[in-house]
């Protein structure tokens, strides 16, 4: 919450996405901050906002797969021990 209000007083002062972004390194990877420096040079930001979303929901999925997975697995090593 605290991080969407500074973007949105960032914006309303004129500072560009991506510069916004940069002052959250710990919370936006590089290459999210470069995808959307390059979306707002381009003028495809939009497009690329849009891309980033799909990418980061599979991904979500996959971790929350592969958590599912690790379960049984470590239940069975829990009661072989």
């Amino acid at each position: 919450r605290n991080i969407l209000t500074a973007l949105k007083t960032n914006l309303e002062y004129g500072l560009s996405l991506s510069e916004t972004l940069r002052q959250y390194p710990k919370d936006f990877e590089p290459l999210v901050i470069a995808l959307v420096e390059i979306g707002e040079k381009t003028g495809s930001l939009p497009k690329i906002l849009l891309e980033l979303d799909k990418k980061l929901l599979e991904t979500l999925e996959l971790k929350r797969r592969i958590k599912g997975a690790m379960i049984y697995p470590a239940i069975l090593v829990f009661l072989t021990i």
